[in-house]
């Protein structure tokens, strides 16, 4: 909760709908972070990006979130969006631990992509008529370029994380690897 001390002022300073997109960048470097291993060290920074990332689209939400209703409405749609919001971390948390502990913990992160790019698309949506020029690109810093530059780099974070989980396992069904990751033992699996 520590971002919510300055996330205001990204707010006020660059707009709720960038620091949304900071946001859904941050997840999937998440994403990227958590698939990376299962040591301690990374989970604490993946969780340390992804409270930081869950911060920004939660409080750029919720200033959107005000602009969208009269203040006569003010309660019953504070009442309905929290409503909302404890609902689905409710059912999320509950979700997330069942599919961890029946599809592991590679598939959880990969799953987790799907939200965080229908985020990334509803925010380009949101975005798209602010994002348009006349189309020219005309320095290697406007708009065009960085939006080029941006969607490359979101398309290789995707890729590399996608091609590092099912390239090991096409392989081995395949038969070109003939290595696979070795089984639990019995003692093992009963300490856990």
């Amino acid at each position: 909760f520590v971002p919510s001390f300055f996330t205001g002022d990204f707010i006020k300073k660059w707009g709720a709908l960038r620091v949304m997109a900071a946001g859904a960048v941050l997840n999937l470097v998440c994403v990227g972070v958590a698939l990376s291993g299962v040591e301690l060290s990374q989970f604490l920074v993946a969780s340390a990006i992804l409270g930081t990332g869950w911060n920004f689209l939660y409080t750029g939400a919720t200033a959107l979130f005000t602009q969208a209703y009269s203040p006569e409405e003010k309660n019953k749609a504070q009442g309905f969006m929290d409503m909302c919001v404890f609902a689905t971390m409710a059912v999320t948390s509950f979700a997330s631990g069942a599919l961890v502990t029946t599809q592991g913990w590679t598939l959880l992160n990969l799953g987790s992509l799907v939200p965080i790019g229908l985020v990334s698309l509803a925010l380009l949506a949101k975005r798209w008529d602010e994002l348009k020029s006349e189309g020219v690109m005309t320095s290697l810093f406007s708009r065009e370029a960085l939006f080029l530059l941006n969607n490359l780099l979101f398309m290789g974070i995707l890729i590399v994380c996608f091609w590092g989980v099912i390239f090991p396992l096409v392989s081995e069904a395949a038969g070109i690897i003939g290595q696979s990751v070795p089984a639990r033992s019995e003692e093992h699996t009963s300490e856990l």
